[in-house]
């Protein structure tokens, strides 16, 4: 078994820089949230970029508008129902998840991205609206979590460079 007993799961950008959020600052706070976890000898399941995904999805499918650059993901999240796409991402996620929980590695939370249509684990302005829910690929993570009766603490940081919000799980 493992020596590490406990693992966090986080949003592809906390740790990847994000598409456009490339700052010194951005450095600081992917510094401060590592070296968090390394105190709590904690491990990282990196989440999967949705965002990505919609872009590959919209290479391969040529479903969008051929102008990219008048489209953004944002535009691009209102258009349709992603729910099928998000689940083929997640699918491997959660079979790490389970078969962490076999080996007895608990799975102590997961951090979003405040305010973000996708990675928000409390509030979601995909309708220009806070609204008391998780982002859309959140939601879907958390209902197969559910599926399989596995809960977990979650919290939302603020990326947008001011600092992070203290989490304790």
């Amino acid at each position: 078994m493992a020596e590490n007993k406990k693992v966090i799961l986080i949003p592809h950008c906390v740790l990847t820089k994000g598409f456009n959020n490339n700052t010194t600052t951005h450095r600081n706070e992917i510094e401060e949230i590592i070296k968090v976890l390394l105190d709590a000898q904690t491990g990282i399941i990196q989440l999967p970029c949705p965002h990505l995904f919609l872009k590959i999805s919209e290479s391969d499918s040529k479903i969008y508008s051929a102008t990219k650059e008048n489209n953004s993901v944002d535009e691009k999240h209102k258009e349709g129902d992603h729910t099928k796409l998000y689940e083929k991402i997640l699918s491997p996620i959660i079979s790490e998840i389970k078969e962490y929980k076999k080996q007895g590695i608990q799975v102590v939370g997961l951090i979003g991205i405040k305010d973000s249509p996708d990675c928000s684990v409390n509030t979601s302005n995909c309708n220009e609206q806070n609204s008391q829910r998780s982002g859309a690929f959140i939601e879907i993570l958390l209902q197969k979590l559910n599926f399989f009766f596995i809960t977990i603490n979650m919290a939302d940081i603020k990326m947008s460079g001011d600092s992070t919000e203290d989490i304790y799980f």
